[in-house]
């Protein structure tokens, strides 16, 4: 989730019609096989899995402070790998977006695969009556 972004749509949508949609699933960036042509392979992974990842090779997150993400990277079968989690943290970011920008709202992506902690986020916001 880009300010940038938020930014230059509000010059076009008033901010209470605006919604900003924020991602619950972890984007796993991976070389694509020698038979095809050549782009990386881009998966959708459960917060789950993406613990799985984290257990299976003993890494833990760096951070993005340019996207504001938390990531990993690795090497499986000799290839580098990345993975962007999109967990509470980045969540969090994306609720300050929508609330410092008066934005009618958010929507979720898959909320199956999302981090478990946002729960409590979710149930903490303020109801906005209106």
């Amino acid at each position: 989730m880009d300010k940038k972004v938020v930014r230059y749509a509000l010059k076009y949508i008033p901010a209470d019609k605006l919604s900003l949609g924020i991602p619950t699933y972890s984007g796993y960036w991976k070389p694509a096989p020698e038979a095809s042509v050549g782009r990386p392979i881009d998966q959708h992974l459960d917060y789950s899995d993406v613990v799985g990842v984290m257990k299976q090779f003993n890494i833990k997150p760096k951070w993005d402070n340019v996207s504001k993400v938390p990531y990993l990277m690795f090497t499986d079968n000799d290839a580098y790998s990345y993975i962007f989690i999109e967990d509470a943290q980045t969540f969090k970011f994306g609720l300050n977006l929508v609330e410092d920008n008066h934005l009618a709202g958010f929507s979720l992506f898959d909320v199956s695969a999302m981090d478990p902690l946002v729960w409590s986020q979710i149930n903490s916001i303020p109801l906005r009556r209106g």
